[in-house]
């Protein structure tokens, strides 16, 4: 029935509930169903909300009055109604659920998540940013008993925190979170009346060490397994844990280079590869492993997160040293050079982690980029290094106090073809040999017997 009154006597007030039309969607990614009924009183007005918690009891229920009743499952609550004797004294009459079974509507919840950092320092929040949408219009009520809620959850599945993201909203929600050390996901899930109505999402957390390998990138973001990953860094006080007694001498240096400016492709002119001349002045030449990021224009993968996904797969071919030539999008762009602080520190802190010790490169002028930017991104860089006691190809200091000769007054200078007739996105074979011996000098230096 769709509505229950009782009168013992005409001489007393009526008591009842009237339930309107009753929708039962079903929930596509989770096969939940949901029933959904607004519920007046006999004169057809909204119960009060005390009368209206009084009125419906169960667990699965959810009373958000005056819009209606939210239910999990198939079952109406059985109502508790209160009504007058004619002795004055009042009675509680309950009545049974009862089945509300009707054709459903399909309903596909659907949560992705947005755009968020790439790295994050160990101290910084989880600006953490996911998109709720619905493939139909909600009825106000229901909606107003929709849930997001993020929970933090350890190596082990453990939740460690739960946090509500958002309740009664659909589009991109917005929520920060703390990021403990022990945490290693975030899964994102949607409820009503306290059933998954959507597909959880995870957003693994991953740390410099053994679980960063199998990056890839896409877009803007990370991913691993199949999940968005967001890095976080451990302290800056985290300590190196490269042997510094190793001699090379006796066997070929496993060298990897990650790039994002130097041979990232051939042009006219700009042909040489660094095995070419990093052999020079070593006993025996080293294997060189090159890992290029190339630009967002040429790949759809923003730099920013594609020098993350190359490192891990330059770390599978186990090198001794990695020269961390990254920076350049940076610094030609227009964001934060402290950005980019935070992704050379994850870079050599994974570098660390697997085995390797990094070589930073303080980047020279490049094309385009004011020299005080320019001369911020390599004293920052430096600063970073020093302060890991990490080895710097200082290529910005020797481009304009040692090589104006070779360049003229800027390293920008070699962006051109042989001939100057050609503008290059890439230095010309003069500027790559000039780079690699930079890089040779300071390998050649680490590894001679005072080095290191």
């Amino acid at each position: 029935p769709a509505a229950l009154d009782i009168q013992f006597a005409p001489d007393l007030p009526a008591a009842g509930f009237r339930v309107g039309a009753v929708k039962r969607y079903i929930c596509e990614d989770t096969q939940t169903n949901i029933l959904w009924s607004r519920v007046v009183d006999v004169t057809g007005k909204p119960f009060a909300a005390e009368a209206f918690t009084a009125l419906f009891g169960g667990a699965d229920a959810v009373l958000s009055p005056p819009d209606g009743i939210v239910v999990r499952g198939l079952l109406l609550p059985g109502p508790a109604l209160t009504v007058a004797q004619k002795n004055g004294k009042k009675r509680v009459l309950h009545f049974p659920s009862r089945l509300a079974w009707m054709p459903g509507m399909r309903l596909v919840a659907s949560l992705r998540f947005g755009d968020m950092p790439v790295v994050l320092s160990a101290a910084d929040l989880l600006p953490l940013a996911v998109e709720l949408t619905f493939s139909r219009k909600l009825e106000k009520g229901l909606l107003a008993r929709v849930e997001v809620v993020a929970q933090l959850k350890d190596a082990a599945g453990k939740i460690m925190d739960r946090r509500l993201v958002a309740r009664g909203e659909e589009g991109m929600l917005r929520c920060d979170l703390p990021v403990p050390p022990e945490a290693v996901a975030v899964d994102v899930v949607c409820r009503v009346a306290g059933a998954a109505i959507a597909r959880p999402r995870v957003l693994r957390i991953v740390r410099p060490g053994a679980s960063f390998a199998s990056i890839r990138a896409a877009g803007p973001s990370l991913f691993q397994g199949g999940d968005q990953v967001v890095l976080v860094c451990h302290p800056l006080s985290h300590p190196p844990s490269v042997d510094a007694d190793i001699s090379r001498d006796d066997k070929p240096l496993r060298l990897g280079i990650l790039d994002d400016f130097m041979a990232i492709f051939d042009a006219p002119d700009a042909v040489l590869t660094p095995e070419t001349i990093l052999g020079e002045g070593r006993t025996v030449a080293p294997v060189v492993f090159r890992e290029s990021v190339r630009p967002a224009a040429a790949t759809g993968i923003l730099p920013e997160a594609a020098r993350f996904a190359a490192l891990s797969r330059l770390l599978e071919m186990r090198p001794d040293d990695v020269v961390l030539a990254v920076g350049a999008p940076d610094v030609r762009g227009q964001g934060r050079l402290e950005d980019l602080c935070r992704s050379l520190l994850f870079l050599s802190q994974a570098t660390t982690a697997a085995g390797a010790r990094p070589v930073f490169m303080a980047l020279p002028r490049l094309p385009g980029v004011s020299a005080a930017r320019s001369r911020r991104a390599a004293l920052l860089c430096k600063e970073l290094a020093w302060r890991l006691g990490a080895p710097v190809v200082d290529a910005h200091s020797a481009t304009t106090l040692e090589q104006r000769e070779i360049f003229g007054p800027l390293f920008a200078d070699c962006f051109v073809s042989a001939d100057g007739n050609l503008d290059l996105e890439v230095p010309n074979d003069t500027g790559r040999a000039w780079i690699y011996h930079l890089i040779g000098e300071c390998l050649n230096h680490l590894d001679a017997p005072s080095g290191r």
